[in-house]
């Protein structure tokens, strides 16, 4: 397995915990749109810290982050 890129590194020896609890992959990147949905559909989102420009964008439906 390749090492994780720099923006998840500070998580790397959780990683295989996280998979573990959830039985999911943990999300890192953006995936391809012709790349299968591997996680089931959410019960409940959190978003925090949820800034008044988040708010604004999700609302508006600009997902110009992977947050969003």
């Amino acid at each position: 397995m390749s090492s994780p890129p720099l923006r998840t590194r500070w998580l790397e020896p959780d990683l295989a915990d996280l998979r573990e609890l959830t039985g999911h992959p943990v999300w890192h990147e953006y995936k391809l749109p012709d790349a299968a949905d591997v996680l089931p559909p959410p019960d409940a989102i959190l978003v925090a810290p949820a800034t008044f420009n988040t708010l604004n964008k999700w609302a508006a439906g600009i997902s110009d982050t992977l947050a969003l």
